[in-house]
Parts: C-alpha cells; structure tokens; sequence
C-alpha cells in the first residue's frame, strides 16, 4: 500500500492538531496546577507599637465574694511520738495545738 499526497498531507494535519493539542493541555496543565506564591509575611504585623515612658509601676486587685469549705480532708499528725488523726474542716483553727 503506498502513501499517496492526499493521505501523507491528512498525516501531518493530524500530527500537528495533536501537537497542538498537546502543548495546549500541558501549558493548562502547568498554568493551574502550578502552587500560587505565598504572600509575604510581615512578622511585625501582629504588634502594637506604644511610647515607653519612666514612671513607676503599681498593681492593685480586688476580689469580692466568700470563701467556702469544699472539701474535709483528713490530716495525720504526730505529737510527741504519737499518731493520731484529726478531720480538719470548717471548725478546725489554723493555730497550734495546746501541750
């Protein structure tokens, strides 16, 4: 079988679209696929900038509300050799024992 003019032409036609085709497709591909460049990142971004200025420096704080026992915990002590426990709680002083 030989190749006549018309078949040979219609060969390279289609060899060309495909070429195109393919550059076409690649050039996409690495057009969108390719990662965007991140921002630059200013580290400073996130601070505040204020005047220094000498003085002296305080710190005052209030609370308002109760204390209130949440819990009996047992206390084991010793006193002159002795082991005893005492349930230390809301009637416990924090002071120390008589001899």
């Amino acid at each position: 079988m030989s190749d006549t003019p018309n078949s040979t032409r219609r060969s390279i036609i289609w060899l060309v679209c495909l070429t195109v085709v393919t550059i076409g497709v690649a050039a996409t591909w690495v057009t969108i696929g390719r990662p965007k460049a991140a921002a630059p990142v200013n580290p400073l971004a996130n601070f505040k900038s204020v005047a220094i200025t000498s003085g002296t420096l305080s710190t005052s704080e209030s609370v308002n509300g109760t204390v209130e026992l949440n819990q009996v915990t047992q206390v084991l002590h010793r006193i002159e050799g002795q082991t005893s426990v005492a349930a230390a709680g809301a009637g416990a002083s924090s002071g120390s024992s008589p001899a």
